[in-house]
């Protein structure tokens, strides 16, 4: 009866599955995970730069009511200042305002805006999730003086 025991013990051996989803699961969670970490972090960088492209083409928008190149910068840095809180995610990072005419075009005027978003939930450069520079610039260019 001693060896027909083991010869049954060594049959069912390969067929014992207790803990085969436990040994799948611990391989397959961290990719998982790391690629759920990865889709919150971009979808968190690429609502940034939206956000920043958004108060960029608004505040070119509002130069236009300016009559000179001071008056339009003025216009753009008092509109970025006030409107800036209102976009999450980037109520605590400074904003650089850089507005110009447009080179070789003098119905033209630039309004760039550049901010670091590297204190961002997820922007962490850990190495693990490669992510883009945390510094953004967006540039908007409007006609001045209508069509």
């Amino acid at each position: 009866m001693d060896g027909n025991f083991q010869m049954t013990r060594r049959n069912n051996i390969g067929k014992d599955c207790r803990g085969v989803a436990a040994l799948e699961f611990a391989i397959v969670a961290p990719v998982l995970l790391l690629i759920l970490l990865g889709i919150a972090a971009y979808g968190i960088y690429f609502s940034a730069v939206s956000s920043l492209q958004e108060l960029t083409a608004d505040a070119a928008r509002a130069s236009v009511a300016g009559l000179t190149d001071t008056e339009r910068q003025s216009i753009v840095t008092t509109y970025v200042a006030q409107s800036s809180p209102q976009y999450r995610l980037l109520q605590s990072h400074p904003i650089t305002v850089t507005t110009a005419p447009f080179p070789g075009d003098p119905t033209r005027y630039t309004v760039t805006l550049r901010t670091d978003i590297s204190n961002l939930p997820l922007q962490v450069q850990s190495g693990i999730i490669p992510m883009p520079s945390s510094l953004i610039q967006r540039t908007a260019v409007v006609r001045i003086g209508g069509y």
